[in-house]
Order: structure tokens, then C-alpha cells, then sequence
């Protein structure tokens, strides 16, 4: 939310959201985007659905 990330073309990759550890947790990063919680972009780029 702090990165306004909520469509593809504001889009965030892991590391430029200013997470402790981005990658440290990737089954929860899945987990958000089975439930549709975050989804990801074609090149790699997270935002958070509406």
C-alpha cells in the first residue's frame, strides 16, 4: 500500500517495496496470489488487488 502499487503499470518488484527480507518467504507470496490477494506481473512486478 505504501508503494500505491494497484495495477500493472504501478507495479513493484520484491525488492523496491522495502521489505525486510522480500524473498525470505516465498510460500506466502504465493499464497497471496492463489488468493488473490497480490497478483504478478509478466516481468516479475507485484501490486495488490482491489
Amino acid at each position: 500500500m505504501k508503494a500505491n502499487a494497484y495495477s500493472a503499470d504501478t507495479a513493484k518488484r520484491l525488492d523496491e517495496l522495502d521489505l525486510l527480507n522480500p524473498y525470505a518467504f516465498p510460500f506466502l507470496t504465493v499464497h497471496m496470489i492463489r488468493r488473490n490477494v497480490i497478483s504478478v506481473t509478466n516481468d516479475g512486478k507485484y501490486y495488490l488487488c482491489k
